[in-house]
């Protein structure tokens, strides 16, 4: 649907409420989601306008507003953003928002001015025909995933990332304990795992993963530089997304995570 907007509040209150109501008797369709992870659609599913309403402000939302630049910038959507701070109308607020940004509004606000406005520029931008086609939003969407890769060996992730980079957004960690870290502002879509590491290694790192409840659900292949029947037993055993040996040739890790990722929506 062109005329629909994805509308992103971290909760509801008057102000959102009425800019919401302005579009709908518009006949503009509105999607809600949260200020999470979780809530945000991916590229490829995302409507042409993302309308961001902020109440309030806290340094721990830089990680999902990082989100938010990425689904603007892959999804190649109008960005808006109503704050009841006026921090979001200055120069600093580059840094959190990104460059992407269309137009802004601060209080008091106008729902029916809002909507007129933004509707101006998303008929303007589907005049054009600026709206990415659908082979353009799915190549987008493949280059938003998120790959993370925990190996000790720094020549493994250098060579893994020179793979990967062009196909998905690749983080590279060199530890278990520098993974967890990460972890805990970032959901991957899958998660390259070496499985001899000093410390903590690959398969203590997994039952770790599966006893935390926000993080148990994330896909791990792991990669491993034995191909015997006995560690592919083992490596299997613990019921990962799949596993690479290290000497897999670079076309041939591309197709199984391209396998993984169309299998796995």
């Amino acid at each position: 649907m062109l005329r629909e907007i994805l509308l992103i509040a971290d909760k509801e209150n008057f102000s959102m409420k009425s800019i919401a109501n302005a579009f709908l008797t518009r006949g503009v369709a509105v999607r809600n989601a949260g200020m999470s992870f979780s809530s945000l659609p991916r590229p490829v599913d995302c409507p042409p306008v993302v309308f961001l309403f902020l109440d309030e402000w806290s340094v721990d939302r830089r990680g999902v507003m990082g989100e938010i630049r990425d689904l603007v910038q892959n999804a190649n959507a109008l960005y808006f953003v109503a704050s009841e701070q006026t921090y979001f109308l200055s120069e600093a607020a580059k840094r959190d928002l990104g460059d992407r940004v269309t137009d802004t509004f601060a209080r008091p606000f106008n729902a029916n001015e809002i909507a007129e406005r933004v509707l101006r520029f998303l008929d303007e931008k589907i005049a054009s025909g600026g709206l990415p086609t659908p082979k353009q939003a799915q190549r987008a969407e493949d280059r938003a995933r998120r790959v993370l890769i925990v190996d000790d060996d720094p020549t493994s992730l250098r060579a893994l990332r020179g793979v990967l980079h062009n196909n998905y957004k690749v983080v590279m960690v060199d530890s278990a304990m520098s993974a967890l870290v990460y972890l805990e502002d970032h959901q991957p879509d899958l998660i390259l795992l070496d499985y001899e590491m000093p410390a903590i290694n690959g398969p203590q790192f997994l039952t770790m993963l599966r006893a935390r409840e926000k993080l148990r659900d994330i896909p791990v292949m792991f990669l491993t530089g034995k191909s015997d029947k006995d560690t592919v037993m083992t490596v299997m055993d613990l019921k990962p997304a799949g596993y690479l040996l290290k000497s897999t040739p670079t076309d041939k890790i591309l197709e199984k995570l391209s396998d993984f990722f169309l299998s796995n929506g």
